[in-house]
């Protein structure tokens, strides 16, 4: 493993000192390393800049450091590519990331030893007026009212069939990986993270038998805006735009998947019980 990327969350107290210590160990190992623009400006090392173009091109491994936002961005720079990426946890909430920042020195000897294995996880595409831009999610796309106070009404279709016309504070379309982020919060479903499925989740739903709702992943989701005015629309938490009165947004699943990095097998039950802190005993049954 010769080409390495990373990325990193600057605004993170203790990444600038994580970095620098990692792009030390990186070269001990004669690593060819590749930092994303702005890191590469803060630590003065343009020897080592690359966009995101030039990392697909080149890497074969990307580190993600900072927290799930960091890795949702990680992921959207791999498009496509066969680039696993290693998520390290500089926070305490994270649903994505594998490990903790202290254990980084360890994680390094057991991907140059090979001790890891790949978990896909799907991705989103979504287009919006037409295909005229295509962006992809991890997680999830929002459609809000922004600052508005008023309800927005979503006219909502399934493999173009109509489903509903949701008068809500807004409507989530998320993939598996995103059932325990923004659609968690907003009464949706946790959803096992290697399920084939979309979820369609409304906010705050004006009709009270608005629910959430789980269909396969084959699935094309079409939402027309009908209320005057704009709606804002956010690609996993980062990339946002608006929808004017008959603007659509079509959600489908991406042609490709995102590789994960796990260094030892998980029990998605037990991480749940972690970071949603849910009590109950402590004794296996």
């Amino acid at each position: 493993m010769k080409n390495i990327a990373i990325i990193a969350n600057l605004a993170k107290e203790k990444v600038p000192t994580v970095i620098r210590k990692l792009i030390r160990d990186l070269e001990k190992r004669d690593v060819n390393i590749f930092l994303l623009e702005d890191a590469a400006k803060f630590l003065q090392r343009k020897d080592l800049r690359a966009n995101g173009e030039k990392i697909r091109k080149n890497a074969q491994l990307l580190i993600s450091l900072g927290g799930d936002g960091t890795l949702l961005k990680a992921s959207r720079i791999v498009r496509g590519e066969n680039i696993p990426i290693l998520g390290v946890n500089m926070g305490s909430l994270g649903f994505l990331t594998e490990i903790s920042y202290k254990n980084l020195s360890k994680a390094l000897s057991m991907l140059f030893s090979k001790k890891y294995c790949i978990e896909k996880r799907n991705m989103l595409s979504i287009g919006v007026q037409d295909d005229k831009k295509r962006l992809f999610a991890l997680n999830d796309v929002v459609l809000s009212r922004g600052a508005s106070a008023r309800i927005v009404e979503l006219k909502t279709y399934v493999d173009g069939n109509y489903l509903t016309t949701f008068a809500s504070d807004g409507l989530i379309v998320s993939s598996s990986t995103g059932s325990t982020a923004h659609s968690l919060s907003s009464g949706g479903p946790i959803v096992y993270p290697s399920m084939d499925c979309i979820l369609i989740v409304p906010i705050c739903p004006h009709t009270l038998s608005n629910r959430p709702l789980v269909v396969p992943s084959n699935s094309k989701i079409k939402v027309k805006m009908l209320t005057e005015g704009t709606v804002d629309y956010t690609i996993d938490g980062q990339i946002c735009g608006k929808l004017n009165k008959g603007d659509e947004i079509e959600v489908r699943l991406a042609p490709f998947a995102v590789s994960l990095i796990r260094l030892k097998k998980k029990n998605f039950y037990e991480l749940l019980r972690k970071k949603l802190k849910w009590s109950g005993s402590s004794v296996e049954k």
